[in-house]
Formats: structure tokens, sequence, C-alpha cells
């Protein structure tokens, strides 16, 4: 029985983690699109920063190991080259956010569908 909780706990802290990423994902093409125009607030890269820290620290813990790796790599290397390169930032948030699609369209596939699980709304939308 230990088991079956467990697994139940699981399912839903994952399902959790989805739908939040959800939201993290579309901030993140959102500030993609700030860190392109001239002078971004630097505001903007601390925020891409923050979100992939969030990513990096739970994807793994709910079975997303690759998500969280590729959230990781992101922010170092965001943090080692915040002030200096701003077209390479943007280029390395967008591979991953490609990733982050790859992620999100067959994991939404998967999840159960049921009134008030927060995927029905979900289905058929594209992130």
């Amino acid at each position: 029985m230990e088991a079956n909780a467990f697994d139940a706990g699981m399912s839903r802290l994952k399902k959790r983690f989805v739908q939040t990423h959800y939201e993290r994902h579309d901030r993140l093409e959102d500030l993609a699109v700030t860190l392109q125009q001239p002078n971004p607030p630097a505001s903007a890269a601390q925020e891409v920063e923050s979100i992939l820290h969030k990513i990096a620290g739970t994807a793994g813990s709910v079975g997303f190991k690759e998500l969280g790796e590729a959230a990781q790599q992101v922010e170092v290397f965001i943090r080692d080259h915040a002030a200096s390169n701003q077209a390479a930032i943007v280029k390395v948030l967008d591979a991953f956010l490609d990733v982050s699609l790859e992620f999100c369209d067959p994991i939404e596939k998967l999840m159960p569908q049921s009134a008030g699980d927060g995927f029905s709304a979900m289905a058929g939308t594209t992130h």
C-alpha cells in the first residue's frame, strides 16, 4: 500500500511541476523577447536565471532529469556571461526553450485529463 501512496504522491508532484513548467516556459519566452531589445534591463537576465534555477532544482526530483540538466547548463552560462554577451544569452535561452517544448508536448499527451486536473483546459493548446 505504501508504494501506491508514493506513486500517487509522485504523480501529483509531476502534474504540479508540469503545470508550473508551462507558466515558466511562457515567461521565459517573454523574457527572451525582452532580452533581444536594445539595452534590456538587467532584471530580465536575473529573472531568466532565477526561473532556470527553479527548473533545474525540481525537474530531476520528479523524473525529468534531462530538462533539469539543460536548465542548469543555461543558468550557469547566463550567470557567467550576463554582463558580456547578450546575443549569446538569447541564443542559449532559445535553445533551452526548444528543449522545453520537446518536453512539454509529449508530457501533455501522457498526462491523464479529468475535470479539475488543470490539464483538460490545456489540451489542444500550444506552448
